[in-house]
């Protein structure tokens, strides 16, 4: 994949990186979507999915074998050890299928390739990438933004908050940082400035 610019998309949970996500696909970027991948993978019957059947047997799973992923993500948010169990079954997964997707997409002669992996720097990927963007907000922000979404309480965000770097220890390590506390048309100019940017990197033969 020598001639594939990678571009490693995070942020802290809450934070909007999927919005960024959609907004750079709106600007003809390949995506990739780490979480999709993820989700193909735990569907009833996938490597995902029996190797989780496998771990835990059925108490994450419903009568009809489908998995419960909040069941799942309230447990490895309040179990570290059942966290790390969960990643070290899953992520070998997700790496492999990454892999494929991107020397198929250099084969087809594709330039340019966005990650959207949450935990890209958690789990070193900051390293297999040519630039690492982060998508940030305030503290404050991001913990609103969790209780809405997923109908939390302050403690219960606050702990999935804790179980991710801090946004900041993700900006010391991002080439671009992208500002979402803001609204959404400020975003999209935003995203359009640093995607603008990036394609003139990759044309000035930084790939």
């Amino acid at each position: 994949m020598v001639d594939l610019w990678r571009i490693g998309l995070t942020g802290g949970i809450g934070s909007g990186k999927s919005s960024v996500a959609r907004i750079l696909q709106e600007l003809g970027a390949w995506v990739i979507d780490a979480d999709a991948i993820v989700h193909e993978l735990e569907a009833r019957g996938k490597p995902g999915w029996r190797a989780l059947h496998e771990e835990f047997g059925w108490s994450v799973l419903t009568a009809s074998g489908d998995l419960m992923r909040r069941k799942l993500g309230a447990r490895i948010f309040s179990d570290p050890r059942a966290r790390l169990r969960v990643d070290g079954l899953i992520h070998p997964l997700v790496r492999h299928q990454l892999y494929s997707m991107l020397e198929k997409w250099a084969a087809a002669g594709g330039r340019v390739a966005v990650i959207d992996i949450p935990l890209l720097v958690e789990n070193a990927w900051d390293r297999e990438v040519d630039e690492v963007w982060v998508v940030y907000v305030t503290h404050e922000q991001q913990r609103l933004r969790i209780m809405a979404r997923d109908g939390l309480g302050a403690d219960d965000a606050e702990r999935r908050i804790a179980a991710q770097l801090t946004l900041s220890t993700k900006l010391r390590r991002a080439h671009r940082a992208i500002n979402n506390t803001g609204s959404y048309r400020e975003l999209k100019r935003e995203v359009e400035a640093v995607w603008l940017d990036g394609l003139d990197s990759v044309r000035a033969g930084g790939a």
